[in-house]
């Protein structure tokens, strides 16, 4: 294993990890670094010039790693607000403060890191889709003369809810981030599911009588859904 220089105007970590399984050099971007795995034989010098062969394509990589790693505004009902960190009074505990134009993230100043401010945001998501959703959820419930047997809140990464045999729904925390139309039609997707565990003529007649609009919904919810958090 070598100890490479630090790469790049920001002196990055480079580190080398020697793999016997490997043909060929790899490059990637890691947390906090620049990971170069080699096959056992391979010369310093190789992985220097290879470095410097790709120094544009690795400085392009590093920035677009630095963007997404630094969160500057979130959605929240369908509306994006920019993230306001602030030093909070002593005593005060770190919390997220939503107000008309801005999400306001008192932090101390020593844990305004992009990793801190994400943790802190997911954590206001998570609050309130427990809270909007929960509300829609009950208004729902009463409109279809439907209740689940379970209601969980997670983060889910490819579906918006899911519904079981057992009368159980999952929910999307990263739902509280679309419009309310949007969310309604998620929650009467999943309720309708408890009739019909398909989407069937039947399931499908049941959605558009309480949400007739449902397709205009879903073309926003995938338009959103590789925008939000």
């Amino acid at each position: 294993m070598f100890k490479l220089p630090a790469f790049g105007r920001a002196q990055v970590p480079v580190q080398h990890q020697p793999d016997q399984r490997l043909k060929r050099v790899y490059l990637s971007i890691q947390p906090g670094h620049i990971l170069v795995r080699t096959p056992l034989r391979v010369r310093k010098q190789d992985i220097l010039q290879l470095l410097d062969k790709h120094h544009d394509w690795l400085q392009q990589q590093l920035e677009k790693a630095e963007t997404r790693s630094t969160l500057q505004a979130v959605y929240y009902l369908g509306k994006n607000y920019p993230l306001i960190p602030y030093e909070p009074t002593a005593g005060r505990c770190a919390e997220a403060v939503l107000t008309p134009d801005a999400l306001q993230l008192y932090l101390p100043a020593e844990l305004q890191q992009p990793e801190r401010v994400k943790d802190l945001v997911m954590r206001f998501l998570a609050a309130e889709a427990r809270r909007v959703m929960h509300q829609r959820l009950l208004h729902w419930c009463g409109q279809m003369q439907i209740s689940p047997a379970k209601v969980r809140y997670k983060w889910l990464k490819s579906r918006w809810g899911s519904c079981s045999a057992r009368q159980n729904i999952n929910l999307n925390i990263r739902a509280v981030q679309l419009p309310m139309a949007c969310i309604d039609a998620i929650l009467v997707h999943e309720l309708a599911h408890l009739r019909h565990l398909n989407h069937g003529p039947d399931f499908w007649a049941l959605v558009h009588t309480h949400i007739p609009d449902y397709p205009q919904c879903d073309a926003v919810i995938k338009q959103m859904g590789p925008e939000i958090l």
